[in-house]
């Protein structure tokens, strides 16, 4: 907010396609204590100018594809679609970034989106729902990453990959059994990492998944440093 406040167009694509490292991290990346020690620094600078240049390419801004989606038969699928194809948005099969966009679009108190295809809602996969499904005992990790695992060390790829999909799939499968919608399943996943925090112990009597739980404490979400999500 202060960065907007000192320019109005601070994230505009033609101001973003350009911005400085230290305006991006300074001033933007920054709370009321300063600047917050991101990692990958280059790469999210590289990411947000790439954004900016795209829109600049295609001549159109940011608001021209909400309002694009609002008008189509199918507007969560419309935005999705579209957002696939811009950079930061364009890395995560899974769409976590995307989807959490569409949300705020659709919830928003202006509206800016109103779903109807509400089967186009798929879960958002990010650390914590990671950390949760696997000590709820939701998806079971191989035998020879369960070490690593509990060790909290760095992951590769594969591992991270295999995890993340492995939770997508089953989140899927949760909300296909049970009959409830997606919105539904995550405020409760939502609810659970409350409880079952990354760097405290958890607080299982308080959790609503407390009598079905494997309690499978010890297990982390996979450590793995990404942009995608």
């Amino acid at each position: 907010m202060k960065a907007l406040e000192k320019n109005p167009k601070v994230f505009s694509p033609e101001h973003l396609a350009e911005i400085t490292q230290n305006e991006l991290f300074e001033e933007i990346f920054a709370d009321d204590n300063g600047p917050i020690p991101f990692p990958d620094r280059f790469a999210r600078l590289e990411m947000t100018r790439d954004f900016g240049k795209w829109f600049m390419e295609k001549g159109i801004k940011p608001s021209d594809i909400i309002q694009s989606a609002g008008k189509a038969g199918k507007p969560l699928r419309r935005l999705l679609d579209r957002l696939k194809k811009i950079p930061g948005y364009n890395e995560d099969p899974l769409e976590k970034k995307n989807l959490l966009l569409a949300m705020t679009m659709a919830n928003r108190p202006e509206r800016f989106i109103e779903v109807r295809d509400f089967y186009n809602w798929l879960p958002v996969v990010d650390y914590h729902l990671m950390r949760v499904a696997l000590r709820l005992g939701l998806v079971d990790l191989h035998k020879n990453e369960i070490y690593e695992n509990e060790k909290r060390q760095f992951v590769s790829a594969e591992t991270e990959n295999d995890v993340r999909t492995s939770v997508f799939d089953a989140v899927v499968f949760l909300i296909r059994e049970s009959g409830r919608s997606m919105s539904f399943i995550d405020e409760l996943m939502w609810s659970a990492r409350k409880y079952c925090p990354e760097m405290e112990e958890p607080d299982c009597s308080k959790c609503v998944f407390a009598n079905v739980c494997k309690k499978r404490t010890k297990l982390f979400q996979p450590v793995f440093r990404t942009t995608y999500y």
